[in-house]
């Protein structure tokens, strides 16, 4: 089982800040949907957009990755913030 952690997720969009006790062993996609859930942040409507999550000092978290593969530990800070998808260019 993994360890449970408390994190402080920061907003950027308004620099709201919530303290959140979870496993180690969520995703990405897991925690955003908590986060929505919560009221934290809105659901995102635009599909050229996503949540972005950086936990200080140990990086990004990146897709289907969990806190424990980057080492996330007790008191960290989670910045969330839209970022835009990458994508190609359509040509006519």
């Amino acid at each position: 089982m993994a360890d449970i952690i408390n994190l402080t997720f920061i907003n950027v969009s308004d620099d709201s800040e919530m303290d959140v006790d979870m496993s180690q062993d969520m995703t990405r996609e897991q925690i955003i949907d908590n986060l929505v859930l919560a009221g934290f942040i809105p659901p995102l409507l635009n599909n050229n957009e996503e949540y972005g999550l950086t936990v200080k000092g140990r990086g990004e978290l990146g897709e289907g990755q969990t806190l424990a593969q980057i080492n996330a530990q007790d008191g960290d800070r989670v910045r969330v913030a839209v970022v835009q998808r990458g994508g190609s260019i359509a040509r006519a």
